[in-house]
């Protein structure tokens, strides 16, 4: 697009041309700056208006002046986009458009939480930690953050919020009790005594530390004591000018209360359960999330040819336990999966005519490809992601992951072909035509009873006996509704001509179009799971789960791609070499598969999950002076339903839901290296969102679990874990590794040995050192504080 017109040699910007910009913004000269005049006849920012100096922009003959210089006219005028008669003529008719680029300095966010947990916010801006009051207030029971400072408003910061909250019905649930009982021994004389009882039960059954249940008891004994001690009056009188009328009083109270705070019930805090260290963000297993698919540039000009791909829920469900071993409810023992069905040698697709039309061809003699793609909205943290994971279960072909942007023009006409004539947004009498804009009557060849869907893109459900039977002589009342294995099920519904009522999508037109933008440019990075020839590259170990315990069956397994390291990349495709692709900017991914000249049987994958995984930890390797800088470390997530070798240390017993009888699924955090260099370091961190006070609390501890294996070099490894202010401040525990849950692994810090150790390095402490204390098993960095905890990093 051109943001200037051509005339010879002259160029003149539009919005010049058109009367917008016609001074300069700050100066007020005639020396116009490519911003809209703030001129209250051009822009009304208060009602976001701009408005053009002529009636008829794009089909007037006005000009304008600047000092001297007379700009000229409008080349290309566009009178059908004032006089048409119908919207499709209007739009057909455009040539150009409007794009705005703005900034605005707001002060108020709206978090869209309310119960914002107290001091669990951390807000940044530009990388840098703003400070509450100064920066920024917070109205916790609304999630209201009002900006406060000049950086904090500025409309080119980048601010990012993180952020704990309760759930509304969730609050933490609180008890009083009180008790009162008075005794009157006579008018004079009165015991008391009260009781009081107060219990904050915590949200979780795991708390956290600073959410435990907490339970205070105070009781209290009173008495009032009243005395006539006339020998007082008689004192008084005998003063000089002083007569008493009344009878002396004194009042004795005597009160004594004893409080019993136990602010940890059960004695046990969580710092971290592991159970929640890695957020796994889906793909999605619904059909109607996928649509068709352009030609993955890497095989452009290679002698490939589209062959047909299905992709659909099966209508039966499969147990769960064939996939996971997981207890679950009563009447929820099932799943949907999502299957992928490659057929390299029939149904093959003419790219050449438009991607949703068919010919049939024999591909047995020529190399094919299959797949689909869908617009991913959710964003990835390019600081965060770190792996991509799929549960699936096959036994051949080449499954190929492409994540980045991707192309959508279909059939690579640069048009973004849509059913929507008119642009309503909803399918229309004569509209529901498929994406080739052709009703089944129009297209070449057709025949009613012989050819009736010449393109191939008629979309039909056996399930229901809903669409446009593709099938000649009427086929499909040869499948019954139940008829749920026969090949020929599933092979329509993934057409977009008659698809209106179709009840798995979202009976809107079929476009080209997937993401806000129209995208037709290709930026991706690309990866395989190659199960013809390397099936175990990316597999997880011991992950295989056989349906029905049948050992002949084909398992389901899970693969873990860890995608930010090169090696496991099977390319970065760009169409552009100037834009790389990032992994803040992942807005499409594409799953296809391939077949060679001696393909001749169909691929079918089914997937119970697919997702990218974000740990909360953030890890990284340090390496040494002396390094050849060839550490590796991944941050993974290991659990027994998934892993059949993963199992709790002795004596922990996995938590039973006394309701439902489910039993909880453990799982634990898994740190893997290889290739670990001598005094490579290879370092997983958390930041906490709050800070955490460990004076009341006596031990830490968390069980370690090392590889069994017979590698005699693992008692060399040395595992540690720290706690502090921050990765200059902190605390240290240390041990080295052995097979299995062996005790010796296991993390257990004793607060008063931790503060000895300080106090001790403290009083031999000259000034201006740094402070640095070990023993046997603690290391003292830098000025840590146990009621100042907001670190915690794990590594070897």
């Amino acid at each position: 697009s051109l943001t200037y017109q051509e005339d010879g040699s002259k160029t003149d910007d539009y919005l010049e041309i058109l009367g917008l910009d016609l001074r300069n913004t700050n100066s007020g000269t005639e020396n116009p700056d490519g911003i809209v005049d703030e001129d209250p006849l051009i822009y009304r920012s208060d009602w976001g208006l701009v408005i053009f100096p002529s009636r008829t922009p794009f089909d007037t003959t006005k000009t304008y002046k600047i000092g001297n210089k007379e700009l000229p006219e409008l080349n290309v005028k566009v009178p059908e986009i004032y006089n048409y008669t119908s919207w499709s003529e209007k739009t057909e008719a455009s040539q150009y458009f409007i794009q705005k680029v703005t900034t605005t300095r707001g002060s108020i966010i709206r978090l869209n939480r309310a119960n914002i947990i107290e001091g669990s916010e951390r807000i940044t801006v530009n990388g840098e930690v703003l400070a509450k009051g100064t920066d920024y207030d917070i109205q916790y029971d609304f999630g209201q953050v009002t900006l406060r400072s000049e950086k904090a408003t500025d409309p080119n910061a980048e601010i990012k919020i993180d952020f704990e909250y309760a759930p509304f019905f969730a609050v933490q649930k609180k008890s009083l009790f009180g008790l009162r009982s008075e005794y009157e021994w006579s008018k004079d004389l009165k015991f008391g005594t009260t009781f009081l009882y107060k219990t904050d039960k915590a949200q979780e059954r795991k708390p956290k530390v600073g959410q435990e249940t907490a339970r205070t008891v105070i009781f209290d004994a009173d008495l009032s004591l009243k005395l006539h001690p006339n020998f007082l009056t008689s004192v008084i009188d005998k003063l000089p000018l002083i007569e008493t009328e009344a009878q002396s009083n004194l009042t004795i109270s005597a009160e004594i209360a004893q409080s019993h705070p136990n602010p940890n019930v059960n004695d046990i805090a969580y710092v971290d359960d592991f159970e929640t260290a890695l957020d796994e963000i889906s793909l999605g297993n619904f059909r109607s999330l996928w649509r068709h698919t352009t030609m993955p540039q890497q095989l452009e000009n290679k002698g490939y040819i589209q062959a047909k791909m299905l992709w659909h829920n099966p209508v039966s469900q499969i147990p769960i336990l064939d996939v996971y071993n997981r207890d679950t409810q009563v009447g929820s023992g099932t799943m949907r999966i999502f299957r992928m069905i490659f057929r390299p040698q029939n149904m093959v697709y003419d790219t050449t005519v438009l991607a949703d039309s068919s010919v049939s061809i024999d591909s047995s003699q020529t190399k094919s490809w299959g797949g689909f793609m869908r617009y991913f909205g959710s964003p990835l943290d390019e600081n965060r992601v770190k792996l991509f994971e799929v549960r699936m279960k096959g036994n051949k072909g080449k499954i190929h992951f492409d994540f980045g942007a991707i192309n959508e023009d279909l059939n690579g006409n640069e048009n973004a072909d849509t059913e929507d004539k008119d642009n309503s947004n909803f399918i229309e009498e004569g509209e529901d035509t498929g994406l080739d804009g052709l009703m089944d009557e129009d297209e070449e060849g057709y025949n009613a009873e012989t050819n009736p869907d010449p393109n191939g893109d008629d979309w039909y459900s056996f399930f229901d006996k809903q669409g446009k039977c593709p099938l000649p002589n009427n086929g499909c009342d040869n499948i019954s509704e139940d008829d749920y294995n026969n090949p020929q099920y599933y092979d329509f519904l993934n057409g977009t001509e008659g698809n209106a009522t179709d009840g798995g999508a979202s009976q809107i037109p079929d476009k080209e179009k997937y993401s806000p933008g129209f995208t037709t440019e290709n930026s991706y990075f690309s990866y395989v799971i190659d199960l013809d020839n390397d099936p175990d590259r990316f597999m997880v170990e011991d992950s295989k789960r056989y349906p029905e315990d049948d050992l002949t069956q084909t398992p389901w397994i899970t693969y873990r791609i860890p995608i930010r390291d090169l090696n496991a990349l099977d390319g970065i495709i760009t169409s552009d070499p100037s834009i790389q692709p990032e992994w803040n900017k992942i807005t499409h991914v594409r799953v296809w598969m391939e077949g060679d000249e001696e393909s001749v049987s169909p691929d079918t994958i089914d997937i119970a999950d697919w997702y990218f995984v974000q740990p909360s930890w953030k890890d990284s390797v340090i390496f040494s002076p002396l390094s050849d800088m060839r550490s590796n470390f991944v941050l993974s997530s290991v659990s027994d339903d998934v892993d059949s070798n993963f199992y709790t240390p002795p004596g922990v017993n996995a938590y039973e839901d006394p309701t439902t009888n489910v039993v909880e699924v453990q799982k634990a955090l898994q740190l893997t290296f290889d290739n670990l260099n001598q005094y490579d370091t290879c370092l997983a961190i958390k930041n906490l969102l709050s800070i955490d006070q460990y004076s009341g609390y006596r031990r830490m501890e968390m069980y370690v679990h090392g590889e069994e294996t017979n590698n005699a070099d693992i008692d060399k490894i040395k595992f540690f874990f720290r706690i502090g202010r921050d990765n200059q401040n902190y605390y240290e525990y240390f041990t080295h590794i052995q097979p299995g849950w062996n005790e010796s692994n296991y993390v257990n810090i004793d607060f008063n040995e931790l503060t000895a150790l300080k106090d001790s390095a403290l009083k031999e402490l000259k000034p201006g050192e740094l402070l640095h204390a070990a023993n046997d098993k603690y290391r003292i960095f830098g000025k840590p504080n146990i009621n100042e905890i907001k670190f915690l990093a794990v590594g070897v």
